[in-house]
């Protein structure tokens, strides 16, 4: 939960990059609020699969376990950057290993429960 916790968000807005507005020495960013071009409100939302509490990271890891579009979702956990940022690509490529590991133990795990359920009875 630690290394995902509120960091799987973005804004509707695909120029936004920032969560609220900030001002650096070089240069001041615009946040995700307001209207969009086309008159829309900006919204920040969480991906689908986050790992922002308890309950949010048991269902994640069993959508991970059942295999469901688990290479989509380990990008979204790759490019996720900090809870004040949207999305960069690519951005933490060894997020890849907790992925794998997860599919790789989930499915160990179905493995033997086959076993044991279905071969040795």
């Amino acid at each position: 939960m630690q290394l995902l916790s509120g960091k799987m968000g973005s804004c509707n807005d695909g120029r936004i990059y920032h969560r609220f507005d900030t001002e650096t020495e070089e240069a001041t960013y615009m946040g995700c609020r307001g209207l969009q071009e086309d008159g829309s409100t900006r919204d920040w939302s969480t991906y689908e699969i986050n790992f922002d509490n308890f309950w949010q990271a048991l269902r994640s890891m069993f959508i991970i376990a059942t295999q469901d579009n688990w290479p989509g979702h380990m990008f979204a956990g790759i490019d996720a950057k900090s809870s004040l940022l949207g999305p960069w690509e690519g951005n933490n490529k060894a997020m890849f290993l907790f992925y794998l590991a997860a599919v790789l133990v989930s499915a160990f795990v179905v493995v033997n429960m086959f076993i044991g359920v279905f071969v040795v009875v």
